[in-house]
């Protein structure tokens, strides 16, 4: 019985270890290379596992996919834009806002394959889950500057109209998500440190100010 008892909790351990190497080396090719480049024979050789395993454990691609999206999205899922007491003027929301979406763009750890995994999703989606991830995640965010905005106009803002101002300004955060390399070519001295992050926030965030604060808008 104790035998037996063994060479269960083995097994049981080393299917958990191969399904959590499969679901590593999905997330590194998802985000790297897109949803529909990505197949599971990619996966299983980066994986080092028989292809066969992945239908086993997960019952496919799409699957698969989704199983990222429900358990490696955990951290993002639960993660809180930065806190601000009621107090706390919306011209320093936008900054911090602006701070905290740049630090996701510019960083380099080993987390970062969500970021691109994410970006990947909004800007060129390609599975049947971008708009579970856009509702999940960045819905959040556009929401909180759309708040964001209200408050700094006081204003009463067309829908239509606030939809404009609020990718405005959300499209200058995430165009460094792109134009990295373009930059880096132009101008070969340009870091992206944590200094530089600062700077680039209150740029965008100045920039932004001026506009809205220079538009007309109906009254509340």
């Amino acid at each position: 019985m104790e035998a037996r008892t063994e060479n269960s909790e083995q097994q049981e351990h080393a299917e958990c270890d191969t399904k959590i190497r499969i679901l590593d080396s999905a997330c590194e090719l998802f985000a790297k290379k897109g949803f529909k480049n990505t197949t599971t024979r990619d996966i299983a050789q980066a994986a080092g596992v028989n292809l066969a395993l992945i239908n086993y454990h997960f019952g496919g691609k799409n699957n698969l996919y989704e199983s990222i999206i429900e358990n490696k999205f955990v951290e993002i899922k639960s993660a809180q834009l930065p806190a601000y007491t009621d107090s706390a003027p919306p011209e320093t929301q936008l900054y911090e806002f602006t701070h905290f979406i740049l630090g996701k763009i510019f960083d380099t750890s080993e987390n970062s394959w969500k970021r691109n995994l994410v970006m990947n999703e909004i800007l060129n989606p390609q599975s049947p889950f971008h708009e579970i991830i856009y509702e999940r995640i960045v819905k959040r965010d556009i929401d909180f500057l759309r708040r964001i905005i209200v408050n700094i106009t006081r204003k009463h803002i067309p829908e239509t109209r606030l939809n404009r101002l609020t990718f405005s300004i959300f499209s200058q955060i995430v165009y460094y998500y792109y134009s990295i390399p373009i930059i880096q070519l132009s101008s070969p001295k340009q870091k992206f440190t944590a200094k530089d992050t600062e700077e680039i926030a209150r740029e965008i965030t100045e920039f932004s100010l001026a506009a809205l604060k220079n538009m007309k808008f109906e009254e509340k």
